[in-house]
């Protein structure tokens, strides 16, 4: 067994222990030593990231004593996990109390008792030999616990502006108004609208009824969690426990529990349908699902080069022109219903308004990239080249030679890293994406594995 998960899962503990923002150090500490523990998050970020894809390809087997606790591991993992989600939203609930958190220890012991019968279950499942079954289980268990903050915090762009957002601008689309202008939320602060028409329309539907949008997060998030049951169970069965290790960091992630309101989880379902068409060879439905993500979220844009190759190698010139001019006209037309003739709004918010930002020169300090740095450096007009020069390497390494599907999602996964070492903002959830394609190349290459075994 190749030690590789071990750096996935180092991955995980080091975003736990990053956050977002300040927290958990001071404001007031000096801004050299706040970039510097930034600095130092990157390059350990960094290391993980290569020394998996590293592990990957050199194949080292690991102790088979090791390999024994592996199961065991997760249980342990779960626990601990569930017990730092408590302890966290107790946390929030304290830290936020100004702006209507509220700390409820009815709700939450009773999600609590439900999550650890669960893991029982799980348990019980497991030792009966129904892994899947107990793979379900532990991820309703994860499922349930992001009920309280549905139920006891608000959506606030006090806290983030991310759903707020979401909502203003799918109650102007179905009102008929401008979607791309600056929202004044409830923070008091006039707000640009960054996010893509494919984005705000699959929220339109809570925004009509005049639900709470995590609702749609969470239904995203239960399809993520049974996607991934589905793909794991065809690994070879002792490829499973490490799975199932994975599985329950990543779902149980307590840094994820707490950020309730994270809005990407949509785009990650298209990725990994995106890649699931790929690895079946089902042509039109990945136009389709390329189509959607660029008008979706900008990390489509990035990947969709990629995917471009892996058509082209597959299906030959005719086949990938016809599938890309269906793709690129789904996508214009879904920017089209939104933006209808505003464009110039459209090019401003979505391309202009990040650029005006960092003319000013003070990006902020403590997200996860370089752009601080470059800004005490004077530098900023590096970034662009930057990111073109590192996008543009990937792609063209990549187009050398047919690659299998997990290599496919490594460079995707480094295209993203790099991409957000040099931009404009880069947060500790967006590598939560950059996992994700780790994890499913981690599965992809077990599986390539096992077929050159046959």
């Amino acid at each position: 067994m190749n030690p590789s998960f071990l750096f996935l899962l180092a991955f995980l503990a080091l975003l736990q222990l990053r956050g977002d923002g300040y927290f958990p150090f001071p404001r007031d500490w000096p801004k050299d030593w706040l970039l510097a523990l930034v600095l130092g998050h990157l390059a350990l970020l960094w290391a993980l990231l290569l020394g998996f894809i590293r592990a990957q390809h050199q194949n080292r087997p690991l102790l088979g004593n090791w390999l024994r606790w592996v199961g065991p591991a997760k249980w342990g993992v779960a626990l601990g996990a569930i017990a730092l989600i408590v302890a966290g939203q107790w946390l929030q609930a304290q830290r936020f109390a100004a702006i209507g958190y509220r700390w409820e220890p009815g709700v939450m012991f009773t999600l609590l008792a439900a999550s650890l019968v669960l893991v029982a279950l799980a348990f019980a499942k497991e030792r009966t030999g129904r892994e899947r079954t107990a793979w379900a289980l532990l991820a309703a268990a994860a499922l349930g616990l992001k009920f309280y903050p549905i139920f006891c915090f608000p959506i606030t762009a006090e806290r983030s502006d991310m759903l707020p957002i979401l909502s203003e601008a799918g109650q102007a689309w179905l009102s008929g108004t401008e979607v791309y202008r600056f929202y004044l939320l409830d923070n008091g602060v006039e707000t640009q609208n960054v996010r893509l028409p494919g984005m705000i329309a699959l929220y339109l539907p809570a925004v009509a009824l005049g639900l709470d949008l995590r609702w749609v997060v969470w239904g995203f998030e239960a399809l993520v969690f049974g996607a991934l049951i589905v793909l794991g169970g065809r690994l070879p069965s002792q490829k499973r426990p490490v799975w199932a290790l994975l599985l329950v960091a990543f779902w149980l992630l307590p840094y994820w529990q707490m950020r309730h309101e994270l809005y990407e989880v949509p785009f990650w379902l298209l990725l990994m349908a995106a890649f699931w068409a790929l690895e079946r060879e089902k042509l039109w439905a990945l136009a389709f699902l390329l189509g959607v993500m660029v008008a979706t979220l900008q990390w489509g844009w990035l990947f969709a080069p990629f995917f471009s190759l892996a058509v082209l190698r597959r299906w030959g010139l005719k086949p990938s022109l016809l599938a890309g001019s269906f793709a690129l006209a789904l996508a214009g037309l879904i920017l089209w219903s939104a933006v209808g003739s505003h464009w110039g709004d459209f090019y401003f918010h979505v391309f202009s308004y990040y650029r005006h930002f960092l003319a000013q020169g003070v990006p902020y300090l403590m997200s996860m990239y370089l752009t601080a740095l470059l800004a005490k450096l004077g530098a900023l007009g590096w970034l662009l080249p930057m990111q073109a020069l590192g996008v543009f390497g990937l792609l063209g390494w990549h187009a050398r030679k047919a690659r299998p599907i997990s290599v496919l999602m490594q460079v995707c996964a480094l295209a993203l890293a790099w991409m957000l070492l040099w931009n404009a903002v880069a947060w500790t959830y967006q590598y939560l994406l950059v996992f994700l394609l780790l994890l499913q190349s981690w599965r992809a290459q077990a599986l390539e594995e096992l077929k050159g075994a046959d």
